[in-house]
Parts: structure tokens; sequence; C-alpha cells
């Protein structure tokens, strides 16, 4: 029991919260089930980055977008869904929001 609490400590440790990537793994599977074309590399590495785009991106677009911790998990699929698309995203609506103070 001891080496799972150690586990458990570890990947929050290095900024990994369980639940938001999950949510962008299956988000992700989803989206790349669509795909026919993608290699079974393209594959894994879609996968990836679904699931630390909605790992990182999650809490930021949250707080920036103003919605309530209920919805984080829902969110962290639509980023892992969208991939590295999600990036392109928030980082346009983070320059509008930035704008707003200049």
């Amino acid at each position: 029991m001891e080496t799972l609490h150690d586990i458990k400590y570890f990947i929050k440790g290095i900024g990994i919260d369980i639940i938001l990537a999950m949510a962008g793994f299956f988000g992700a599977m989803v989206s790349i089930s669509r795909e026919k074309q993608m290699s079974t590399i393209q594959r894994i590495i879609s996968v990836l980055s679904g699931v630390g785009c909605a790992n990182y991106l999650t809490p930021l677009l949250c707080s920036v977008i103003n919605v309530s911790d209920n919805t984080k998990s829902s969110i962290a699929f639509l980023i892992g869904y969208l991939g590295l698309k999600s990036i392109e995203m928030a980082i346009d609506k983070l320059n509008r929001r930035l704008k707003k103070y200049e």
C-alpha cells in the first residue's frame, strides 16, 4: 500500500492530475478513432499530446473562462479530443483576454 501512496505522490509532484489526464486520454482516443490514415506512431503521439494538453491546459482554460470545478473533466475531455488544436485555441483566448488590459 505504501508503494501506491508513493506513486500517487510522485504523479502529483510532477503536476499530473489523474482525473484530467484520464479525461484527456479518453478524448484523444475518441479523436484518433475517427482518423483512418494515421500510423501507429502518429496515434501514440496524438494520444500523448491530448493527455498532456488536457492535464496542463484545463486548469488554465477553466480559470480564463471562469467555469466551475464540476466541469473540469468535461473540458479536459474536449481538450484531449482537440489535442494540439486546443493549444492554439487557448493561446488565442488568452491573447484576447490580455488585450482587454492594454
